[in-house]
């Protein structure tokens, strides 16, 4: 899908960050991707760091070691995601990033990074599709394929319930984005710009 009547957007407005959050398989990857292409702006994605960083991940971890060692890859993720978005945003180039953010300390993190650069706005759009019922879970699991299209271990409903349930909500101002069906992912890309725009 083409954003061709909002690509210049981006050369009327100040520098920015835009943050996309929201549990897995919430449609983080289809707004960011959507919002680059519309605004030109560089996009990191928190598993792509993750990957580049310390490798593939477990795509199923299951003993205590194993998730123990996924929570230090984790926090690490997020520590490098948001010293390298600020040395971004230091360059006074607008970015994207993607990454659940789904526990209050990565905020917190975020919001001390943005001290530094105070003149960047900053906005948050929280995917948070309202419809879980089991066929839209089923259609969004049989979308992802692990090392092609994303690296998540949430692999299953009972994984995805529970990272859900996990999730807390964001901790400065945010647009709350539906990503359920019947909305596309041109609904969703509209909606994200309006919001930066405003």
């Amino acid at each position: 899908m083409r954003y061709s009547s909002v690509l210049n957007l981006g050369a009327f407005m100040k520098q920015r960050l835009t943050v996309i959050c929201g549990w897995p398989m919430s449609g983080k990857t289809t707004v960011a991707r959507g919002l680059k292409q519309a605004l030109g702006d560089h996009w990191i994605d928190a598993d792509d760091v993750w990957v580049l960083f310390f490798g593939q991940p477990n795509p199923n971890p299951v003993t205590e070691e194993e998730r123990a060692k996924d929570g230090q890859e984790v926090r690490r993720t997020y520590q490098l995601l948001i010293a390298g978005a600020g040395l971004h945003l230091e360059l006074g180039r607008s970015l994207i990033i993607s990454a659940p953010f789904s526990r209050t300390v990565g905020w917190s993190d975020l919001t001390e990074m943005m001290k530094g650069i105070p003149d960047v706005e900053v906005k948050v759009i929280w995917c948070k599709p309202s419809s879980d019922n089991e066929t839209e879970i089923a259609q969004r699991l049989s979308l992802r394929q692990f090392g092609v299209n994303c690296w998540s271990s949430v692999n299953t409903s009972d994984r995805y319930l529970s990272g859900r349930g996990k999730f807390e909500t964001p901790a400065i101002p945010h647009l709350m984005l539906d990503t359920s069906l019947p909305f596309t992912e041109g609904d969703s890309v509209s909606q994200a710009l309006a919001y930066i725009k405003s």
